[in-house]
């Protein structure tokens, strides 16, 4: 009988023993290669990153230099929607500046405010060392603004930012300007000023998150905006109101076009932006900068200028590296073990960040606890700044709505035709409200309404489209499809009813008055999906269906009765609700802007609870 052989043993290394012969075999073979291709490689990544970081440093600026501009223009906006639906009159000079001086509260980077009757009357909000003082003015016969009048008035100046000099503020500011359209047709234009020196500050900021320094030019030879400015512009006056390029204390923007500068065009082919090098001091700067057409009447030129040797950063830490990958071939023995835990376990932190970040729970995110490993650990700095980014955006940007959007795809954000329900909120006498209050008990009070408001609303699974001052648009039935979204939008807003009458009863124990509300609900087709410009979109509605709901809002203020909450929906809205839903007629009624009678009715609230 034969003999059994025993079973051969596989061979079975440890961990430790595979980093340190793997690990230093291929750190020597590496070191090896690294040494033939250095040359090529370190030329092709100088490229490849010089590209990325202007892209990057470029972009961002550009973004944040939109944003804060917006801003205003968005503040313009709402002041002229204000006059033009009639709830402030141009004649109510009192009231217009208490509108104006509210609306300026809200936004710091703003200077001041001007509201131009067609005319040519002006009455003007400024900020100043001791607060916000407002003043009147004819400028009739200034031909000046009388033909900046008629341009706004033909559309020829609504997207342009047009440089002034004031002598108030004794700076040039940037303004931008919304025209003031009503059913009599153009009524006038509001016209919201950034200070220069507030621009230039902003820039300050940002330079410090960049190895280099931004700048704006106006043209080639003046300069709009440079974080040297921010204390202010000396030597500027109205025949005069931008500096040159060598009056701003910067010896290097003053160089930058040198006659022997060397393009880098080449090396930024595809990112739409120009750069060069040009020899500063026996120190190479790189400028890279983004020309804006059409902005205003001389082209901006948004860019940034820093050392050479920042771009070259990242390579020299990458022969670093490969040196420090010959010590640790060495120590890998003692060290193989604590290594591949050190490696894996930011690695795995890094991983678990990007799940919580891929489902948009950015509150499950770990904090970042930095990492021995130079590259891991740009990495994750790179990944928190980065969710630094997504926590702003998420205030901006309804996170519901991205989730669902992200739920169903890209088509899902196409423009199409879809049957929807809009609601449309406003308080009832807000301006005399905001009167009493100090700008930031204002801020408060509105924040805290619209958090009243938002629970109720995504508690019906609606997505909140915009504020517009102290009014909410919401809708429901896109993008996800909702065969009830008439019914979500009643219950939304009974429920909100409910939340203003229990906020009351609060406000008026402690001494306050309470919150009268007008609701307006239609449900219609709307164009829904993506609108915008390719650099700046929304997903929204676009269609009569969202006029006529703020019509029946506007329409509460005729029919409200003495319930703090006023709800009004269209007979469209009403087909879509059951037969025995909760409504009382109030009859077909001609709304503003709309041919025809629309049906209306009343959805009734429940009784407050005493």
């Amino acid at each position: 009988m034969t003999e059994a052989r025993p079973p051969r043993r596989r061979l079975r290394l440890s961990i430790a023993t595979v980093l340190t012969l793997g690990l230093g075999g291929l750190m020597l073979a590496a070191l090896a290669a690294v040494s033939l291709v250095t040359l090529g490689v370190s030329e092709r990544n100088t490229t490849d990153l010089l590209r990325k970081f202007s892209e990057v440093t470029i972009g961002s600026i550009n973004l944040q230099i939109d944003r804060h501009i917006r801003t205003v223009r968005d503040q313009a906006a709402f002041v002229a929607a204000q006059i033009a639906e009639g709830r402030v009159a141009l004649s109510d000079r009192a009231s217009l500046a208490d509108l104006m001086a509210g609306s300026l509260a809200g936004v710091p980077q703003s200077r001041g405010m001007a509201v131009f009757s067609a005319d040519g009357r002006a009455l003007r909000v400024g900020r100043f060392d001791d607060g916000i003082q407002s003043m009147e003015g004819d400028w009739r016969d200034e031909p000046g603004i009388a033909r900046f009048i008629d341009q706004v008035a033909a559309g020829e100046a609504a997207s342009r930012r047009t440089l002034f000099w004031v002598e108030q503020f004794e700076e040039t500011t940037i303004a931008v300007d919304a025209p003031i359209r009503g059913d009599a047709g153009f009524l006038g234009v509001v016209s919201s000023v950034v200070g220069l020196t507030e621009l230039s500050g902003f820039l300050s900021e940002l330079s410090e998150q960049y190895e280099g320094t931004a700048f704006i030019l106006y043209g080639e030879q003046r300069v709009l905006a440079h974080p040297s400015l921010a204390a202010g512009m000396p030597g500027t006056s109205p025949e005069h109101p931008l500096p040159t390029l060598a009056e701003v204390g910067d010896p290097v923007l003053a160089g930058i076009w040198d006659p022997e500068r060397e393009t880098i065009g080449d090396l930024l082919a595809g990112t739409g932006l120009s750069g060069h090098l040009v020899e500063v001091a026996g120190e190479d700067m790189v400028f890279v900068y983004q020309r804006l057409e059409g902005v205003s009447a001389e082209p901006w030129l948004v860019g940034a200028h820093f050392r050479n040797e920042a771009v070259g950063a990242p390579i020299r830490r990458l022969i670093g590296s490969a040196l420090l990958a010959l010590a640790i071939v060495v120590v890998a023995l003692a060290l193989a073990v604590l290594l591949g835990r050190a490696i894996a376990r930011p690695i795995g932190r890094l991983a678990d960040s990007a799940a919580a970040v891929e489902s948009l729970d950015l509150d499950r995110v770990p904090p970042r606890l930095g990492s021995f490993f130079r590259e891991i650990d740009a990495a994750d700095q790179s990944f928190h700044a980065m969710l630094g980014g997504l926590r702003q955006f998420e205030t901006y940007v309804p996170k519901r709505l991205v989730e669902r959007l992200m739920t169903l795809g890209e088509a899902a954000s196409r423009g199409e035709a879809r049957v929807v329900t809009v609601l449309f909120t406003d308080i009832v006498g807000f301006t005399a409200l905001a009167e009493r209050l100090r700008s930031e008990e204002v801020a408060a009070f509105l924040n805290h309404h619209f958090d009243l408001l938002g629970t109720e609303i995504e508690a019906e699974e609606g997505t909140i489209d915009k504020y517009i001052g102290d009014s909410v648009m919401a809708f429901w039935g896109a993008p996800l499809e909702q065969a009830d979204h008439a019914a979500r939008a009643c219950r939304a807003a009974r429920a909100i009813a409910a939340a203003v009458a229990r906020d009351n009863r609060a406000r008026q124990a402690a001494g306050e008055p309470p919150v009268h509300l007008r609701i307006g609900i239609h449900s219609g087709p709307a164009i829904v999906g993506n609108i915008g410009a390719a650099g700046r979109v929304n997903y929204t509605l676009v269609g009569d269906t969202v006029n006529t709901a703020q019509r029946l809002e506007a329409l509460g203020h005729e029919v409200h009765g003495e319930e703090p909450v006023t709800i009004l929906i269209s007979g469209d809205t009403r087909a879509l609700l059951p037969a025995d839903a909760a409504v009382e007629p109030v009859g077909s009624v001609r709304l503003r802007g709309r041919s025809g009678e629309t049906e209306t009715f009343r959805l009734a609230v429940d009784p407050p609870r005493t």
